[in-house]
């Protein structure tokens, strides 16, 4: 059976009333929650400003090292060009010194033919002859060996990039790969629930889901509202049922045979809310 009790019964000494406390206390801990949560969120914003400065050093710091490391490379190779080029240089100038050598002893070859031919008797200009025959042959045999001797070749200078290099430059797009990823929360936060403070703790990676759950009738609640505009299940298990139009409360046991009918104005209705933790035990 469902009893009616006047409303000034129901709101006497609400402001004192444990579920005015709770609210208050229950207020002022979200507020706590809430500035932790600010602040936890611009403490990250903060490391990832931090991060990012980190990174930025230590790429500056890796180039700085693959260049010094680079110029090494570079010394080394100059120096390996330098002694190859200068060898092969000594080589060709050596072998210039004794083409001018050569090309000096022909020219006087060619006035001693010429003196001959003008002032030497016949024994003399055969004996001459005969001696310049002997070096003709010995030149003629010298110039045959050079070109055998490959003294004649050409050098060329060129030089082949390794392999790692020519990928840095040709294949190489990146100098690494950011990576971004969400860890799990370790802020802890306060809850008031049952009139009892506890500690959540905040799981990034918690996920809720409804596919498996399977519903149970477990106890059928009768009420004379026929506008109702919402309901919600107290701490203790009672049900409020709040019908709009005319505005009451119907409170039901978790028996759901007992009630209370609570009769309000549209003003009235908002205190009703906070008034429904002190109806029921």
């Amino acid at each position: 059976m469902q009893r009616n009790i006047p409303l000034e019964d129901v709101v006497k000494n609400v402001k004192t009333s444990v579920a005015f406390t709770e609210i208050m206390f229950s207020l002022q801990e979200m507020k706590g929650n809430v500035a932790l949560i600010l602040e936890d969120r611009r403490m990250n914003t903060y490391s990832i400003s931090a991060s990012t400065e980190r990174i930025e050093s230590e790429i500056s710091v890796t180039r700085q090292q693959l260049n010094h490391h680079l110029e090494k490379l570079q010394d080394h190779f100059v120096a390996e060009l330098t002694k190859a080029v200068e060898n092969s240089t000594k080589q060709i100038q050596s072998f210039i010194m004794d083409l001018t050598k050569k090309q000096r002893d022909i020219e006087e070859w060619i006035e001693d033919v010429e003196s001959i031919k003008k002032n030497a008797t016949d024994k003399q200009t055969f004996l001459g002859m005969t001696n310049l025959e002997t070096k003709l042959n010995k030149t003629s045999n010298d110039l045959q060996s050079w070109i055998d001797g490959n003294h004649l070749s050409q050098t060329v200078v060129s030089f082949h990039l390794d392999t790692l290099l020519h990928d840095i430059i040709n294949e190489r797009t990146k100098f690494g790969k950011v990576v971004v990823h969400a860890m799990p929360s370790k802020l802890a936060l306060k809850r008031r629930m049952l009139g009892q403070a506890q500690m959540i703790k905040v799981n990034a990676k918690f996920k809720s889901s409804f596919e498996h759950m399977t519903l149970k009738l477990k106890v059928k609640m009768s009420t004379n509202a026929f506008n109702v505009s919402g309901c919600c299940i107290l701490p203790n298990g009672n049900l409020v049922v709040s019908n709009y139009d005319p505005s009451y409360l119907i409170l039901i046991a978790t028996d759901g045979k007992t009630g209370i009918e609570l009769s309000a104005s549209c003003k009235q209705s908002l205190m009703l809310h906070v008034l429904i933790m002190t109806l029921l035990p």
